[in-house]
Formats: C-alpha cells, structure tokens, sequence
C-alpha cells in the first residue's frame, strides 16, 4: 500500500508539473532607436525618422508586441526625411535578431537634389537597441486585452 501511494504521489507531482507549463505565444520588447549624424555638408536641419515593421509602424523607446515565432529574425525598413521646400528622403534596412536582445547598427546616406546644393549629402547612423520586457501566455479570452495592456 505505502509502496503504491509513493507511486501515486511521484505521479501527481510530475503531472503538475507539466500543467504548470505555460504556453507562450507572444513576447513585449522595448524597442529604441537612436540616429546620430555622422556628417552633413549642407543637406539640411530638420530630419524626421520613421520605422516600420510587418505593416506597422514602431515609435522608439514604446513596447512592441511580437509573435514567438521560430526565426525571431525581424527586418525593420528606416525612412529618413529632410525637411525643406523639397524634402529629400532615403531608406534602409536593419535586421534585428531578436533572441538575443541584440543590437545593431546601419549607416544611410541622405542626398540633396532640387537645390543649389545638388547632392551634397548627409549620413546617418541609425543604432537600434531591443530588449525582452516579458512573454505573454495568450487565452482565448483575454488575448485582446492582454495584448493591449502589455502595450501599455
């Protein structure tokens, strides 16, 4: 009998075990992205920064929420906008691995055009930093609301 409750018990503690497993099927990460101008030989001084990824656009230093997937490899595409009468607009790429809370860095370069200043240029490094904030267990019930307050 005392042989048959160990067995039992031993049982039971295995099974709650794996009924405590959650299943995650999203993750909060803090996002920034910090441009820093390397030169500018008369490009202009007032520059705006957008970031886009899958569809949507990522404001620096907010939360992004991700779906666990098995690549957790995400292109983020850069805009970079002169403003002046003639805005003048460049693009590119930083590829961010996101298991390894990494960080990384691209150089973009900015041309003039449509002024006396025809293709003097400017070049930007755009570092982004991301970091894991938390992993959320979605539930048919809640995941809408999970997913918003997780963005808070």
């Amino acid at each position: 009998m005392r042989k048959a409750f160990i067995i039992l018990c031993v049982f039971l503690i295995l099974f709650s075990f794996t009924g405590c497993q959650k299943h995650y099927t999203h993750e909060v990460y803090e996002i920034t992205f910090k441009p820093n101008l390397i030169y500018n030989n008369g490009v202009g001084r007032e520059w705006e920064f957008y970031y886009f990824c899958d569809g949507e656009t990522i404001e620096s230093g907010k939360k992004w929420v991700v779906p666990i997937d098995t690549l957790q490899t995400k292109t983020i595409d850069v805009t970079i906008i002169e403003k002046d009468d003639w805005n003048d607009v460049s693009y590119g790429t930083l590829i961010v691995d996101l298991k390894d809370g990494f960080q990384t860095s691209e150089r973009i370069t900015v041309f003039e055009y449509n002024t006396r200043f025809n293709f003097n240029n400017a070049e930007w490094e755009i570092k982004c930093e991301v970091k894991l904030v938390k992993k959320l267990e979605k539930t048919n019930k809640s995941a809408n609301a999970l997913l918003f307050f997780a963005t808070q």
